[in-house]
Protein backbone atom coordinates (compact mmCIF):
# COMPACT_ATOMS: atom_id res chain seq x y z
CA UNK A 1 0.00 0.00 0.00
CA UNK A 2 2.94 2.27 0.57
CA UNK A 3 4.15 1.65 -2.99
CA UNK A 4 0.67 2.62 -4.23
CA UNK A 5 0.79 5.91 -2.35
CA UNK A 6 -2.08 5.04 0.00
CA UNK A 7 0.00 5.12 3.19
CA UNK A 8 3.31 6.56 4.27
CA UNK A 9 5.57 5.21 6.98
CA UNK A 10 8.30 6.44 9.26
CA UNK A 11 10.52 4.97 11.95
CA UNK A 12 9.67 6.09 15.46
CA UNK A 13 12.67 6.10 17.79
CA UNK A 14 11.15 8.34 20.47
CA UNK A 15 10.59 5.52 22.98
CA UNK A 16 13.09 3.19 24.61
CA UNK A 17 13.74 -0.08 22.82
CA UNK A 18 13.68 -0.92 19.16
CA UNK A 19 12.48 1.58 16.61
CA UNK A 20 9.00 0.88 15.35
CA UNK A 21 7.40 1.69 12.02
CA UNK A 22 4.41 4.04 12.16
CA UNK A 23 1.98 4.19 9.24
CA UNK A 24 -0.18 7.15 8.24
CA UNK A 25 -2.83 7.44 5.54
CA UNK A 26 -1.90 9.80 2.73
CA UNK A 27 -4.45 12.22 1.25
CA UNK A 28 -5.32 9.52 -1.30
CA UNK A 29 -5.70 6.73 1.30
CA UNK A 30 -9.09 7.68 2.81
CA UNK A 31 -10.58 8.28 -0.64
CA UNK A 32 -9.40 4.86 -1.85
CA UNK A 33 -10.67 3.16 1.34
CA UNK A 34 -14.06 4.88 1.03
CA UNK A 35 -14.38 3.87 -2.64
CA UNK A 36 -13.46 0.27 -1.75
CA UNK A 37 -16.13 0.17 0.99
CA UNK A 38 -18.76 1.63 -1.36
CA UNK A 39 -17.95 -1.01 -4.01
CA UNK A 40 -18.06 -3.83 -1.46
CA UNK A 41 -21.44 -2.58 -0.25
CA UNK A 42 -22.73 -2.37 -3.84
CA UNK A 43 -21.67 -5.98 -4.51
CA UNK A 44 -23.28 -7.15 -1.26
CA UNK A 45 -26.55 -5.34 -2.09
CA UNK A 46 -26.57 -6.75 -5.63
CA UNK A 47 -26.14 -10.33 -4.41
CA UNK A 48 -28.75 -9.84 -1.70
CA UNK A 49 -31.26 -8.43 -4.21
CA UNK A 50 -30.63 -11.32 -6.60
CA UNK A 51 -31.43 -13.82 -3.85
CA UNK A 52 -34.52 -11.87 -2.78
CA UNK A 53 -35.70 -11.30 -6.37
CA UNK A 54 -35.41 -14.93 -7.40
CA UNK A 55 -36.54 -17.35 -4.68
CA UNK A 56 -35.21 -20.24 -6.78
CA UNK A 57 -31.67 -18.91 -6.30
CA UNK A 58 -32.13 -19.03 -2.54
CA UNK A 59 -33.66 -22.52 -2.68
CA UNK A 60 -30.90 -23.78 -4.97
CA UNK A 61 -28.26 -22.36 -2.65
CA UNK A 62 -29.81 -24.10 0.36
CA UNK A 63 -30.23 -27.38 -1.55
CA UNK A 64 -26.64 -27.40 -2.79
CA UNK A 65 -25.41 -27.01 0.77
CA UNK A 66 -27.39 -30.01 2.01
CA UNK A 67 -26.57 -32.05 -1.11
CA UNK A 68 -22.83 -31.53 -0.71
CA UNK A 69 -22.92 -32.73 2.90
CA UNK A 70 -24.94 -35.80 1.84
CA UNK A 71 -22.41 -36.53 -0.92
CA UNK A 72 -19.59 -36.27 1.62
CA UNK A 73 -21.33 -38.86 3.81
CA UNK A 74 -21.95 -41.26 0.90
CA UNK A 75 -18.28 -41.07 -0.12
CA UNK A 76 -17.23 -42.03 3.38
CA UNK A 77 -19.69 -44.94 3.54
CA UNK A 78 -18.61 -46.43 0.19
CA UNK A 79 -14.96 -46.25 1.16
CA UNK A 80 -15.53 -47.79 4.57
CA UNK A 81 -17.45 -50.83 3.29
CA UNK A 82 -14.69 -51.70 0.81
CA UNK A 83 -17.01 -51.32 -2.20
CA UNK A 84 -15.41 -48.17 -3.58
CA UNK A 85 -14.77 -47.64 -7.27
CA UNK A 86 -13.32 -50.70 -8.90
CA UNK A 87 -10.27 -50.10 -11.04
CA UNK A 88 -9.12 -47.19 -8.91
CA UNK A 89 -10.74 -44.51 -11.07
CA UNK A 90 -10.91 -41.05 -9.50
CA UNK A 91 -14.31 -39.53 -8.90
Amino acid sequence: MEDSGLVSSRRDTSKNGSARRVYDLTDTGPMFLNNWMVMADMHRNFLKSMLEFNPLMSAMSAASGSRSSAEDNSDTESESDGKGDEGGEAK
